[in-house]
């Protein structure tokens, strides 16, 4: 293997107007920083010609690049999965490829990893995104700092350095890149965040979209059932128990609001346990409860046969220099 001082490991979805001057300048600071290094691209089933361009700047700089092909989208921990397996340096760095991450930060990164850190993370103190999105990740953050006990004022910035040890014990899938820093705080490994410069995204759309926050409840809940004690629950089932458990909630908040009304007034007597609907909402959420064991239950099973076979989520097309076995 053709090992590098450093990789850069950048998910490419649809990145067409961004994705050659984001070389330039990631090459420029390695090479100014005196670091052998490989810039490795992850193309997640683009379809804006981004493919395409890819491969004429592999043949422009064959000691560099490394692209890597899906058949389709499989979404950024498949990305960042197949690009941590195939990755060679001592130190891999992981980039968004919208450019609204500044190459000119790695340096101050690097040296942060020297300092003793196994995952340094970026932190964008000053977004420079939409309100709606920057409302959701600051809500987004507080909640996954208080649920896992780790401080970080941005788990979800993908500018982030590893050392190689921390990079070959994640297996990634899902939206599990999400709780990177949760994962190596639960295996031990030492992190720290640094601020990061964050530039306005000038070409291509975000990939950004609510529904990926409410889909990250369910994930936190797994990794800290099969991370902490040994990663992610059956979606099926998480979103059908808690859909479930929150009628019987709201139906026991209805029940107890018209219990404290009458209470207070005298009007009649308000027998809560009387009330048919008080069965109905016990019952609700006993079975939402149920339902979210049973997904968790049934990933726990499923991640032994998930080490042993080492089952990939994504169909690589095709691969362009560095080492095509993982």
């Amino acid at each position: 293997m053709n090992k590098k001082d450093v990789s850069v490991v950048i998910p490419v979805c649809n990145e067409s107007g961004n994705i050659e001057a984001l070389h330039a300048s990631v090459s420029k600071n390695l090479t100014a920083l005196g670091r052998d290094f490989e810039v490795i691209y992850i193309d997640d089933g683009s379809t804006d010609g981004t493919s395409e361009l890819l491969k004429k700047m592999y043949e422009a700089d064959k000691k560099h690049i490394v692209v890597i092909t899906f058949r389709g989208n499989y979404g950024k921990s498949s990305a960042l999965d197949c690009g941590f397996k195939r990755s060679s340096g001592d130190i891999v760095v992981t980039m968004d490829a919208d450019i609204q991450d500044n190459p000119d930060d790695i340096g101050a990164m690097l040296k942060k990893l020297d300092e003793g850190y196994d995952l340094v993370c970026g932190w964008r103190i000053k977004r420079r995104d939409n309100m709606l999105k920057v409302f959701l990740s600051k809500m987004y953050n507080w909640s996954t700092s208080k649920l896992t006990g780790l401080s970080l004022h941005d788990f979800n910035c993908g500018f982030k350095a590893y050392r190689r040890e921390l990079a070959a014990e994640l297996n990634l899938y899902g939206d599990l890149h999400r709780y990177i820093p949760a994962i190596a705080k639960w295996k031990n490994f030492r992190i720290t965040e640094m601020p990061v410069s964050h530039r306005p995204r000038t070409s291509g759309r975000s990939k950004f979209g609510t529904a990926k926050i409410f889909a990250g409840f369910l994930d936190i809940l797994t990794i800290m059932m099969v991370t902490k004690y040994s990663q992610k629950p059956s979606r099926i089932f998480g979103y059908l128990g808690l859909m479930i458990a929150a009628i019987g909630v709201l139906i026991f908040a209805g029940l107890f609001g018209g219990h404290i009304y009458y209470l207070a007034t005298g009007i009649v007597e308000f027998k809560l346990r009387t009330r048919p609907l008080f069965i109905i909402a016990t019952l609700f959420i006993l079975v939402g409860i149920q339902l979210l064991s049973l997904g968790l239950i049934a990933e726990l099973l499923n991640i032994g046969s998930r080490k042993e076979k080492s089952i990939e989520d994504y169909n690589i097309k095709n691969i362009l220099g560095g080492n095509s076995v993982k």
